[in-house]
């Protein structure tokens, strides 16, 4: 199957799990990697759409996840060249996280969904200005929810700027 077949699929799957919800904006995003204190966005991208109420995007495995609008309490901005990032804070909600199947000592390996608990959700945009981005900071601005102040982003060396993976947007917020 083609590459765009999938993401089209996908996208109707989005779209039907909206479930008939106007749709403010669709697009990708890139979700948060680790779930600890540092903010690290890299890898392929999922689609994404926001409706008037919540945000759907794919997870792994093409889990469906949803974050409602209305439990989000806050949110800061990070950006780092062109890239951008929003660090919502919001009430509880249950993502299925990819873990390691198996751990022997210090090894892990393999893959395996588990539910975890989530209050603060990390996406990631190729640029301040793509249409996802400005439709969740609209929809969170007509809630009257103001941007808390920016995550500073370390200016990287050129070691790290030329590194392997540069499409990261790396930082720990203070």
């Amino acid at each position: 199957m083609r590459m765009d077949g999938w993401r089209e699929e996908l996208e109707s799957r989005l779209l039907e799990t909206a479930g008939g919800a106007k749709v403010l904006a669709k697009g990708r995003l890139y979700e948060q990697k680790a779930l600890g204190d540092e903010i690290h966005i890299s890898g392929p991208g999922s689609s994404v759409v926001v409706t008037g109420e919540e945000i759907l995007w794919s997870g792994p495995r093409g889990n469906i996840r949803r974050l409602p609008l209305a439990g989000v309490t806050g949110y800061s901005e990070a950006e780092q060249y062109h890239r951008y990032a929003l660090l919502l804070e919001h009430s509880e909600v249950e993502f299925v996280e990819r873990v390691p199947a198996r751990k022997v000592l210090w090894w892990k390996w393999g893959n395996k969904g588990e539910p975890r608990s989530r209050v603060r959700t990390c996406l990631g945009f190729s640029r301040r200005d793509t249409d996802v981005a400005a439709a969740i900071r609209s929809e969170l601005a007509r809630r009257n929810i103001r941007p808390g102040p920016p995550i500073e982003m370390p200016q990287p060396t050129r070691a790290e700027r030329t590194a392997e993976n540069t499409a990261a947007l790396h930082a720990k917020p203070k």
